[in-house]
């Protein structure tokens, strides 16, 4: 992993839009009624157990496949710690009964380099499987 640069203190997670999202409510027949939104998840590794933590909750964007959401969250630099490499943001769709998983990335704070190419960038979403779509996602410390 990167070092955090001494001269920030916080890394600010700019969740811009989705793309191509999978229609979470088609298996119940109501058809492209996917209501998104995004939650971000620290992950900390201390020898073989893993923990993920909250840090952030975009809102529901009701109806839609393509949402834009254009929410910053600020992820303090005394939160990243040196066996923390990598958050986690999934993507699920509200539902009256239970939430459904749309698709999740791995978003590793390199990333924020200022020479990275995915600083800016849209990422696959992958498990679970089968999802589809992309996520776009800006760092900048």
């Amino acid at each position: 992993m990167s070092r955090v640069p001494s001269s920030h203190q916080e890394l600010k997670v700019h969740i811009i839009a989705a793309r191509d999202l999978r229609d979470g409510d088609y298996d119940y027949g109501y058809g492209n009624k996917s209501d998104p939104y995004v939650k971000l998840k620290l992950v900390t590794h201390t020898g073989y157990e893993k923990f993920n933590r909250k840090f952030g909750q975009t809102s529901v964007i009701d109806d839609s496949l393509n949402p834009v959401w254009n929410q910053t969250f600020h992820l303090p630099k005394t939160a990243i710690k040196h066996d923390l490499s990598y958050f986690i943001c999934e993507v699920w769709d509200r539902d009256e009964m239970s939430d459904d998983l749309l698709g999740s990335c791995r978003v590793y704070f390199e990333y924020a380099n200022i020479d990275h190419p995915y600083r800016d960038a849209w990422h696959s979403l992958s498990k679970p499987n089968p999802a589809q779509g992309a996520i776009h996602i800006r760092l900048e410390w």
